[in-house]
């Protein structure tokens, strides 16, 4: 009988442990705060995945670092239009690109992460001629840097970051 006393009062002790540790941990976890960023998304950084790419040979990827407070990036099917910018800093053209939906997960609506854009080629700035065409004259290296802007679909435009230097091997 005693003996059966002791294990009982061991399980129970158990048992409470368990149960006191179990509610520290659900205790702590609710202290635990999700990331809070602003509403408007945020380029945090931007990098190109080569230093240098062969004119019109080489794709290279652009990877941006970004923070949304409200968690609205990306494409649907309400809003289809174009979301990411690379603007050419010699030129000024403006490549309108499209980032996929992005579910927030659970109930925190923040997100953050990478968006890699994988652009398929580059050309060099003639010197003399149209640009991009064989029979243009090209100086031997050209330097394109590209300003990165984001868009949600609350229409919240993101701060411009500039990605860093590519050199553009030109043709002879």
């Amino acid at each position: 009988m005693q003996n059966a006393l002791s294990n009982h009062t061991f399980l129970l002790q158990k048992y409470f442990a368990v149960l006191f540790v179990a509610v520290m941990l659900l205790g702590y976890s609710a202290c635990i705060k999700p990331d809070k960023f602003p509403n408007e998304p945020q380029i945090t950084s931007v990098f190109i995945n080569k230093d240098s790419i062969q004119n019109l040979l080489e794709d290279f990827i652009v990877s941006v670092e970004f923070q949304d407070g409200d968690g609205d990036i990306g494409i649907t099917n309400e809003y289809p239009e174009a979301n990411a910018f690379l603007v050419d800093n010699r030129t000024g053209y403006v490549d309108s690109l499209k980032i996929p939906y992005i579910s927030p997960q659970g109930n925190i609506k923040a997100i953050s992460g990478t968006l890699n854009f994988t652009i398929l080629s580059e050309c060099c700035i003639a010197i003399s001629g149209i640009s991009c065409t064989p029979n243009a004259t090209y100086p031997p290296i050209d330097t394109v840097q590209y300003t990165v802007i984001i868009k949600d679909r609350s229409g919240h435009v993101s701060n411009a970051v500039e990605a860093p230097p590519l050199i553009i091997l030109c043709p002879f």
